[in-house]
Parts: structure tokens; C-alpha cells; sequence
């Protein structure tokens, strides 16, 4: 199989210890750490990052800080914020493999002018945080976020294409959060050459719920089929929050992964 991940929740890094043994059992080689302003705060993601790396498991960051709005009018605010990104990268950097970014929203009944004044301010700040972390030389990702009622910092994936190629980045493919508001396989389809990572979870009614795979709305065999076919050989992360069916999820996947081999 591709390297396969696991995105540990927050709720569940102080019993990273616990888990870790679960994860190495199951053949997951890749461990996708949450990093919000609760975990930034309560955990020691350095030690934690030591040790699982120390277990011979390659280690990503996924940054999701609430403040960490690249539109946002508060300059101060999200200065103060980006500088705690930097902060927890540069410590980390020796043992890393990428950062994935969820890099915040536009406002909601704004006028076109202010539309336009926070896509510059955005790309400002985006421009500034890439050549912060790039001396670093860390893999950087922006991953895309679930439906957020036309305030995305795209509203189409064709400016999502070039959001990606301004900046020489790759997507951190979340097909649950697609899979809320359009078709992932075709999402799929249409950005296979951005993709540098899939986020794998399930969900249904519109709504970002990280359920279990096969428990929703998400056409997993088709999705499974579409990664082979364009041979995307990219990390697959199970992205879900309930760690008791991490076990029949790694099989789920499994088996759905041998029996599109076999028809090609």
C-alpha cells in the first residue's frame, strides 16, 4: 500500500503512548499531528514528535489555529499568530516531514472592494509565512477546508489551481471536507497533479463529521479507484476521531485497495 497515515485528534495526544502501539500493529508508518492553540498550549508536541519518530514513524504538522486567518483585518492578531506558527516549525523542522496549513476564511457581507483588499492582504501575509518556513526546507501544504458558505479563499477549483501554482505549493487533499459540498472524485480528478497528500474520512449531510469510512455519503471505492488509475502515489491519512475502528478502517481500506488492483 502507499504510505499510510493516521491523523491523531487533539483529544488525543496525551495518550500518544497508548496509541502509537495501536498504529505501529496496524503497518501505519506516517503519524499526522493536529496542532491547534489547545495543543500548543496543554502538550509538548517537541517531546512528542521525538518519540514517535524515535519508533521509526515519520512525523507531518497540521496547523490549525482558529487565529491564523490570513484575510483577517487585525493585523496585529494575525502577525502575533503566524509568529507562534514559525515559532513551533522552527523547533521542530529537524524532524518533520511537511507542515499542511488550513490558512482561514474571507468575511462574510463584505463589499467587492473589500473582497479585493483582503485577497491582497492575504497573499501578503501567505508570501511572507512560505518564505519564513522554506529556509527550512519543510514540504509546505495548504490543505483545503469544508464547505464555508462562499467564504473560502476560492470559489472555484480553478482558483484553487492557481492559488497552488502562484505560490509552488501542494494540496493537502481532504476528501471529507470536498465530499461536503461537491463531488471528491471529480475534485479529484481535476487537481491529481496539485495533490501532494490525501485526508481520508467520511461524512454525510453536508457536514464535516471525520465519521468512519462507509458509515456516510462517500463514494470510498470510487475514490480508492480514481488514485490508482491516475497512479497517485501520495500519502493516504485516515482522518477520522474515533480511534476504536482504526482497526476496521486500515481494513476497509485494504480490501477495497486489492480489489482495484486486481482490475487493473
Amino acid at each position: 500500500m502507499r504510505m499510510l497515515g493516521y491523523s491523531i485528534p487533539v483529544r488525543m495526544l496525551g495518550r500518544v503512548r497508548k496509541l502509537m502501539n495501536i498504529i505501529s500493529e496496524l503497518g501505519i508508518n506516517l503519524v499526522d499531528l493536529r496542532v491547534n492553540e489547545y495543543a500548543y498550549a496543554t502538550f509538548k508536541i517537541r517531546e512528542i514528535t521525538n518519540y514517535i519518530t524515535k519508533l521509526g514513524k515519520k512525523v507531518g504538522l497540521r496547523i490549525q489555529f482558529e487565529d491564523l486567518n490570513l484575510a483577517c483585518p487585525l493585523e496585529e492578531l494575525s502577525t502575533l499568530t503566524i509568529r507562534v506558527v514559525e515559532d513551533i516549525v522552527y523547533k521542530m523542522a529537524d524532524t518533520i516531514n511537511y507542515v499542511a496549513l488550513n490558512v482561514g476564511k474571507l468575511y462574510q457581507d463584505i463589499s467587492h472592494i473589500g473582497r479585493r483588499n483582503m485577497f491582497r492582504r492575504f497573499r501578503r501575509r501567505l508570501q511572507s509565512l512560505l518564505e519564513s518556513l522554506r529556509k527550512l526546507k519543510v514540504t509546505i501544504l495548504i490543505e483545503n477546508p469544508p464547505y464555508l458558505e462562499g467564504r473560502c479563499l476560492y470559489d472555484s477549483l480553478d482558483s484553487l489551481k492557481a492559488l497552488l501554482s502562484e505560490f509552488n505549493l501542494k494540496l493537502a487533499f481532504n476528501v471529507g471536507h470536498f465530499n461536503t459540498y461537491m463531488d471528491p472524485v471529480a475534485s479529484l480528478k481535476e487537481l491529481k497533479e496539485y495533490i501532494g497528500l490525501i485526508y481520508l474520512s467520511d461524512n454525510e449531510y453536508g457536514l464535516d463529521l471525520h465519521m468512519p469510512l462507509g458509515h456516510g455519503s462517500l463514494p470510498l471505492y470510487d475514490v480508492i479507484k480514481c488514485l490508482v488509475e491516475y497512479r497517485l502515489d501520495v500519502p493516504i491519512i485516515l482522518d477520522i476521531y474515533d480511534v476504536d475502528v482504526l482497526r476496521e478502517n486500515v481494513n476497509i481500506l485494504n480490501i477495497i485497495l486489492e480489489e482495484v488492483l486486481s482490475e487493473h
